[in-house]
Order: structure tokens, then C-alpha cells, then sequence
């Protein structure tokens, strides 16, 4: 009796050593990193909506809120709209009807990350397009 209980530590004790190795000799899914990515948006009217697309080198970069704004030089500009990207970074906004002039979208920046994990994600700008 004795014998087997020693044998049943003895197990848990070489099962602990060994999961221990594997967490400090490392796991490539595991290791914390930190990244920095840059980002680009473009903007388009197409059928009374402003569309476009955030792209970037990090997927998870793509995906984030979008915003148009109406440009006006020595005034602020008007918020127009916001629409959050699909999985493939393309966002649509509509138009307000009877807006006129000139127009360009925003990516937020974006933070995160996790477990030791810290991502960012620049914010974007698009050219200035104009809209009738």
C-alpha cells in the first residue's frame, strides 16, 4: 500500500516537472510580442455611399471603426457617418442627401492585446474626395 502511493506522487511529481519544462523551455503560441503597424484607408462614392477599404500588414489591424467627415477649411468639419469594417477591412457609410463638398474617412487607431500581448494600430487617413 505504501508503495503505491509512493508511486502515485511519484507520477504527479515528474508530470509537474515536465509540463513546468515545457512552459520555460518555451511554446512558440505563448510568448508575449509587441507590435507596431501601420495602415492605409481609401475612400469612394458610389451609388450615394462613401465605401472603402483599411488595409495593413496585421489582419487584426483591418478591422476597426471607420468615420466620414465633411472637409471645411476654418471651421470644423461635420461628421457624416461610421460604419465598423468587415473582416475584410471594407467599410459603407450613406450619404446624407443634400450634403454636398468634399469629404474624407478616418481609422481610429486601435490598442490592444492580451497575455502579455500589446498590439497598436496607427490611425489612418484617406485623400480628400469630392461628392455631389
Amino acid at each position: 500500500m505504501l508503495m503505491t502511493a509512493f508511486r502515485t506522487k511519484s507520477r504527479a511529481a515528474i508530470l509537474a516537472v515536465a509540463l513546468v519544462g515545457v512552459f520555460l523551455l518555451g511554446n512558440p503560441g505563448l510568448e508575449a510580442h509587441e507590435f507596431t503597424a501601420n495602415s492605409t484607408i481609401s475612400i469612394h462614392y458610389v451609388d450615394g455611399k462613401f465605401q472603402g477599404r483599411v488595409r495593413s500588414s496585421r489582419p487584426m489591424c483591418e478591422k476597426r471603426l471607420v468615420k466620414v467627415f465633411k472637409a471645411r477649411p476654418d471651421r470644423p468639419d461635420i461628421f457624416i457617418g461610421e460604419d465598423r469594417t468587415n473582416d475584410n477591412g471594407r467599410y459603407r457609410i450613406p450619404k446624407p442627401p443634400r450634403i454636398k463638398g468634399k469629404f474624407y474617412a478616418r481609422a481610429r487607431k486601435k490598442i490592444g492585446g492580451r497575455y502579455g500581448h500589446f498590439h497598436r494600430c496607427r490611425r489612418a487617413l484617406s485623400r480628400i474626395i469630392e461628392a455631389p
